[in-house]
């Protein structure tokens, strides 16, 4: 019985391949189950992915048994595939949840290994739809990481520049008092903003920012050994057995 065409209906399959995905993945989580607790997959986003792939080996298998190259060329439709999108929003999801990239390309490996598992298609064509979605995930959780990373900065900054100005200020006017209470006044918001600043500085400019979370590999050290269970490399030999013959609120001043 063939691989993809042993497929009883698109729904049944992607269900089934869904459900080989989560074992994969709690396979793998096998030793980190607690680091992983807050960063579980998005069903939603998950489910989609699976149908996307299902989709795509269905998709190959036509193409591979059309005999008309023009036929075939001509139905292929343009701008991003349905594989590619459902894989960008799987690692976008991945990204606004809190998960690391070691977790995300560990989860779009456990799709790869599931898709053998059930035989959907042949390894080839299995490992030629999972390098896309990979490469997609990864660009998607990329892009949405530098934007979290772009408004931590912008907001970041603003505050910084807001609690050193009203520091400046409250010592210019200051000069300008002659009773010793309004002094007083001005010197404690210069005090208590100085606080603010260095406490942003710590927050923004420390080692532990200098290493994100995402970026954070270190949790899964102690796990890389794992197999996963009976065929958990069995995805990585076989991408190997083919690649072997060509490869991220204003704050008012205080100071009225």
């Amino acid at each position: 019985m063939g691989a993809v065409e042993a497929v009883e209906e698109p729904e049944v399959g992607a269900a089934r391949l869904a459900r080989a995905w989560r074992l994969a993945a709690k396979e793998r989580a096998t030793g980190r189950a607690d680091s992983r607790a807050a960063e579980q997959m998005d069903e939603t986003c998950a489910a989609d992915l699976a149908r996307a792939v299902l989709n795509d080996l269905c998709r190959r298998r036509d193409d591979a048994s059309s005999p008309d190259d023009g036929e075939r060329n001509a139905a292929q439709p343009s701008g991003p595939s349905r594989l590619s999108i459902a894989a960008a929003r799987f690692g976008a999801s991945h990204a606004v949840r809190g998960g690391s990239v070691y977790d995300l390309v560990a989860d779009l490996m456990a799709l790869e290994r599931a898709a053998l598992r059930v035989q959907l298609a042949d390894a080839c064509a299995v490992h030629a739809c999972a390098e896309c979605a990979l490469l997609a995930g990864t660009a998607a959780f990329t892009r949405a990481v530098a934007d979290t990373e772009r408004k931590r900065v912008r907001d970041a900054r603003h505050d910084l520049t807001n609690a050193v100005g009203t520091v400046r200020n409250a010592i210019l006017l200051m000069d300008e008092q002659t009773s010793s209470d309004s002094r007083g006044h001005f010197l404690e918001i210069a005090r208590r903003n100085t606080v603010v600043a260095q406490d942003l500085v710590r927050e923004h400019l420390s080692e532990a920012a200098a290493v994100p979370a995402w970026l954070d590999c270190s949790r899964h050290v102690g796990a890389k050994e794992q197999t996963g269970g009976p065929g958990a490399d069995s995805a990585r030999d076989q991408r190997q057995d083919l690649a072997r013959p060509s490869e991220r609120d204003n704050r008012d001043a205080e100071l009225r």
